[in-house]
């Protein structure tokens, strides 16, 4: 029970005589059925009045627990000590006993945390869902990714992303798709990610190895801020080219987001050598074979359903 409902309780009982505590009481069972989410308990655990009296202390605090569940504010504004908690009941040597849970929002949550093997995002990006009310350029972002998810042959996507605007919208799909169905995802930012794969590659080659194995073989991968790094031979030869080979030939869906056109962004990647032109020749060969489509992402259109 709640502390200000126990010292009304109290209060009650203290300065009325019998009769009147009696009726307290039993106004206080009647209250506790009547209840929505308390009734479903007493039902579950065939209680009577007399051990709804019994258990008011706990009845009451699922009580109060439950309406701050039946208006939730989001985990990450919840009032509660343990946000993210529950309460629920279990019978344990014939008493029911108060048990704290995880909320299914919370839970929710961590399949989404799980689903990123590898990752190099900003975290306020793991609560974005996609949404029916969404502005007219996202749902044509969503529809491409949906249409790509659907397709094997046809699962890469490209985003033109000049203004750097898209990450938040094709999280809001990836994590979808992680809380209903579990997939794997690994996230990659070429402007930070590359060069620790990089040390790894020089310095930790069993975690490189490992990282590299992991980021080919997810359901689904995001390379975000595509070419806009700072090219060497290493990136692309020994990162970038493998796990675009591995994935193209597992047909992987891949989702590359750039500030720079397909076009552009793989002439960026020949180099001033002819070796460096051949391998530029066949990573874009290897995108222009896999890339169903490129999306132009423009943000800011705010035409809604």
């Amino acid at each position: 029970m709640a502390k200000n409902d126990m010292e009304l309780l109290d209060i009650n009982l203290i300065n009325t005589g019998a009769a009147e505590n009696e009726k307290t009481l039993r106004d206080a069972v009647i209250e506790l059925k009547n209840d929505a989410n308390v009734s479903k308990i007493i039902r579950e655990f065939k209680l009577n009045d007399e051990d709804i009296l019994h258990y008011m202390p706990m009845l009451l605090d699922y009580r109060k627990d439950r309406a701050v569940c039946d208006h939730c504010p989001g985990l990450s504004a919840c009032p509660k000590d343990n946000p993210g908690s529950v309460v629920g009941f279990v019978v344990d040597g014939g008493f029911l006993t108060r048990q704290t849970s995880l909320c299914d929002l919370y839970r929710r949550k961590l399949r989404v945390v799980r689903a990123y093997k590898y990752g190099d995002y900003d975290p306020e990006l793991l609560d974005e869902r996609m949404r029916a009310n969404a502005y007219a350029n996202e749902r044509k972002l969503w529809a491409n990714l949906i249409q790509a998810q659907k397709d094997p042959s046809k699962n890469w996507v490209y985003v033109d992303d000049e203004m750097t605007a898209a990450m938040k919208h094709i999280m809001a799909f990836t994590n979808s798709l992680a809380e209903e169905f579990g997939v794997s995802i690994a996230a990659i930012d070429h402007l930070r990610t590359l060069d620790a794969l990089k040390e790894e590659g020089t310095k930790e080659k069993k975690k490189f190895a490992e990282d590299m194995k992991t980021i080919k073989n997810v359901d689904i991968l995001i390379l975000n801020n595509f070419a806009s790094e700072y090219k060497n031979d290493y990136i692309r030869d020994q990162i970038i080219l493998p796990i675009l080979t591995d994935r193209a030939v597992n047909k992987k869906m891949t989702i590359l987001v750039s500030a720079y056109s397909l076009e552009t962004a793989c002439k960026m990647y020949a180099g001033r050598f002819s070796d460096g032109k051949e391998q530029a020749a066949r990573m874009k060969k290897i995108l222009l074979a896999n890339v169903n489509e490129e999306v132009i992402f423009t943000p800011g259109v705010e035409d809604r359903f």
